[in-house]
């Protein structure tokens, strides 16, 4: 479990637990990854007409940089649990490459259920301030979105941190280290 040379991953629970997270990989890896992908690009033309714009020309837009910020939080925040699951994280083995494989199994546990619960209470309150803001009706200042549209992005966000400690805590259950990068990684095949 401690030496990455035999990672058994992706882990597929059985029955329907391993069909609704075969959904959620496919989602995330078929629509979700390739939007974030777009979304990031996009904001990268934009920046790069914006900047053109103003050196060129001297005339700014004031919507391009309200929509920058809403591109990016959107690009990063809709692939954040897919990038965990597919061991895109710094991972540190300072400590653990010394434990015992049953002190790793109570470690990551424990750092999976920690997870569980900041990704509930961020979901929790990301829902409770995009309903607040929903109901206020609060726009942007150029671009003129409502910003519980933006806030939501957080609440995709904690959606798929949720989604990713609840598969890590299910892993570490089953003796498997659920922060090890895959052998196949989809994304890159």
């Amino acid at each position: 479990m401690t030496d990455g040379s035999t990672i058994n991953r992706p882990y597929m629970p059985p029955g329907l637990l391993g069909r609704i997270v075969g959904f959620v990989d496919l989602f995330e890896t078929r629509i979700l990854w390739p939007l974030g992908a777009i979304l990031l690009v996009a904001t990268a033309a934009l920046m790069l007409m914006e900047v053109v714009t103003r050196s060129g020309f001297g005339v700014t837009q004031a919507w391009a940089e309200e929509l920058i910020r809403y591109m990016i939080l959107w690009a990063v925040f809709i692939v954040v649990g897919l990038g965990y699951r597919r061991g895109h994280l710094v991972r540190t083995e300072l400590i653990t490459q010394y434990m015992s494989p049953a002190m790793l199994k109570i470690t990551y546990l424990v750092n999976s259920l920690t997870g569980i619960l900041f990704a509930a209470i961020m979901l929790y309150s990301s829902i409770m301030q995009v309903r607040f803001l929903y109901r206020i009706g609060i726009k942007g200042d150029a671009f003129m979105v409502s910003l519980w549209w933006v806030k939501a992005s957080i609440a995709v966000a904690a959606l798929g941190l949720l989604l990713f400690m609840v598969r890590a805590m299910i892993e570490a259950i089953a003796g498997l280290d659920p922060y090890a990068i895959a052998d196949e990684d989809p994304i890159h095949e």
